[in-house]
């Protein structure tokens, strides 16, 4: 059968959490991942309710963000992180910061603009990895991640290099974790005007 553009399910899906909200009945709804990172249902149905004058409100869960920092151990604070939608980030003309962190949600959609497809090609995430090389070696380190989401399952981390990435399974909750390719740098003007060294700075 004919697949389905996906922003015709998340409309309908929509349509029925504001048909039970419009019945008086107290409606939750529970998202995976996070109510609202790549989540448009959840904010296109907060905002449609509160037009029509109910009360609705996001309450924020434990995020699939979340559980990839500690299943990692890394803190993202020591150097910083960037996110992006793995399309988006093929699409658009983003610049990643090489010094911190890069996070690919979605990677097994990347560059499946069409929201008709559920996976990606080999030929796509060849382009992608050469979009990366721009900044990163094809022999950097990258890890493939998708949060366990039963108790007794476990989170898989798999380290590949870039090149390697094309032909990895992935699959729709899988996240790329690209880690910094260099070092951070002072910005020695900024240490000047605050009339301190780098040296000083633990």
């Amino acid at each position: 059968g004919e697949l389905k553009n996906r922003r015709e399910t998340y409309r309908q899906m929509v349509d029925e959490i504001l048909t039970q909200v419009r019945l008086g009945k107290l409606v939750v709804c529970a998202f995976y991942g996070h109510p609202g990172v790549f989540a448009c249902v959840a904010h296109r149905a907060i905002a449609l309710a509160r037009n029509e004058g109910f009360e609705a409100k996001m309450l924020p869960g434990i995020s699939a963000e979340a559980c990839l920092w500690a299943d990692l151990g890394i803190d993202p604070g020591t150097v910083g992180h960037q996110s992006f939608e793995a399309t988006q980030f093929l699409l658009y003309d983003h610049i990643p910061n090489t010094c911190s962190h890069l996070l690919l949600w979605q990677i097994a959609l990347a560059g499946e603009y069409t929201l008709t497809q559920f996976s990606t090609t080999v030929d796509k995430l060849k382009i992608l990895v050469t979009h990366l090389n721009q900044w990163y070696p094809l022999t950097h380190p990258v890890i493939v991640y998708e949060a366990a989401t039963l108790p007794f399952e476990q989170p898989r981390i798999e380290s590949i290099t870039l090149e390697q990435l094309p032909y990895t399974k992935l699959n729709a909750v899988s996240t790329l974790m690209i880690p910094p390719a260099k070092a951070l740098s002072f910005n020695h003007q900024v240490l000047e005007q605050l009339g301190i060294t780098a040296a000083n700075i633990g």
